[in-house]
């Protein structure tokens, strides 16, 4: 039987600031190596890797407001009537708006070599069973923190008026130019000055939105290697019999999910996608209930349908304070699950939609000593639940 307090008093250890490339990110590591290396038969590994802040502070910065920009040089071109201009503005910003999330993600793991480079770090446990492989179960657990000047709510507003109102605005503007090109008449614009000019604004957000090191990140994302320890300690007591668990505390999830990129793209572990699945735990242990992220879009992609069913099940048996959620359709929500599923690895993802991330509000207060210690246990047994399937 694990010692919980043992798991509460490493949570407030690693609750403090420790953003990529600050000094509170080289206390971390440090922090993370001791406590993995007194779990008993196991060795800490690590991988070095250096990233940029491009993607952060270039890619996201630009592309949002460059889709509110284009909204208001359409409407200045369609309030001087170069309506050849506003065909070409309005097919583009769609393409822009719509594929946003494709733009996005293309570049995100291109642009990391560019400009000055930071150090960063994955640090990892190798757990085996007492018999042989099976499977393997890869946990990522992110160790790093960061605080932005706006909201969740305001950051998303931002991202929905980019992609959502460009589209629509580039889709407005078409149908305006059927009669100007067909029946040789234009019909008036003040309906796109309405609400075309406010959600070219509002993408522009991000402009001001500073990324910095002033959260504690105990929530996101200090409870989630707690866990991780928390399952490492009790696997240790208690091992399983065929399941191989590796857990990675990555670095630099904040600044582009680079942690987890590196760590599947050179594989040091070994792991073939035929017998090897993903755990991605991001953001635990809050008042509310917890989120499984297990899909996205309409129709749903299921990311694996072998995860999603043993945690519905298990939810159902156990009460745990978690609940079934998808990512809706087009929405960009980064996190280490993207270079995984980019990989084409099957993989399930813990989380919670928690508003307090990313702000000096995320610190120990607001953890739920409760909650999180039942998903602590429901994931431990989760790992004993898939185990015994083999």
């Amino acid at each position: 039987m694990v010692d919980f307090e043992k798991i509460i008093g490493f949570l407030h250890e690693l609750s403090f600031p420790r953003a990529t490339g600050m000094e509170g990110d080289q206390k971390a590591q440090k922090l993370i190596k001791q406590k993995f290396s007194e779990i008993p038969g196991t060795q800490v590994a690590d991988q070095e890797f250096s990233i940029s802040r491009i993607y952060m502070n270039g890619v996201l910065k630009i592309i949002h407001p460059a889709i509110g920009v284009l909204i208001l040089i359409s409407f200045g071109l369609l309030s001087f009537k170069v309506y050849d201009g506003v065909l070409i503005l309005s097919i583009i910003l769609f393409a822009v708006s719509f594929f946003n999330r494709k733009l996005i993600n293309m570049l995100q793991f291109r642009v990391q070599r560019l400009g000055n480079q930071i150090s960063a770090r994955n640090i990892w446990i190798d757990l085996k069973p007492s018999n042989e492989i099976k499977q393997n179960l890869v946990f990522l657990a992110h160790y790093d923190s960061i605080s932005h000047r706006l909201s969740p709510i305001i950051e998303a507003l931002g991202y929905i008026a980019g992609f959502l109102g460009g589209v629509i605005f580039a889709l407005h503007s078409l149908i305006y130019l059927i009669p100007v090109y067909f029946l040789h008449t234009a019909p008036g614009s003040v309906l796109q000055l309405i609400w075309g000019v406010p959600i070219a604004c509002i993408a522009l957000i991000e402009l001001v939105n500073v990324k910095g090191n002033e959260s504690d990140g105990a929530i996101d994302n200090a409870s989630a290697v707690a866990q991780c320890y928390h399952l490492a300690l009790s696997v240790s007591q208690q091992p399983i019999k065929n399941t191989r668990i590796i857990i990675v505390a990555t670095g630099a999830e904040e600044w582009g999910d680079y942690g987890a990129f590196y760590f599947v793209k050179e594989n040091p572990c070994k792991l073939s996608k035929e017998n090897t699945r993903f755990i991605i735990v991001d953001s635990i242990g809050t008042a509310d209930k917890g989120k499984v992220i297990y899909g996205i879009g309409l129709p749903i992609k299921h990311w694996s349908n072998f995860l999603e069913e043993h945690t519905r099940t298990l939810i159902k048996e156990t009460g745990a304070p978690l609940e079934m959620q998808a990512i809706p359709p087009l929405l960009q929500i980064s996190s280490d699950h993207v270079p995984v599923e980019n990989k084409g690895y099957e993989f399930i993802w813990f989380a919670t939609n928690t508003f307090i991330i990313h702000s000096p509000k995320d610190n120990i207060a607001a953890l739920h000593e409760e909650n999180f210690q039942q998903v602590c246990e429901f994931i431990e047994q989760y790992v004993r639940r898939i185990d015994s399937t083999l």
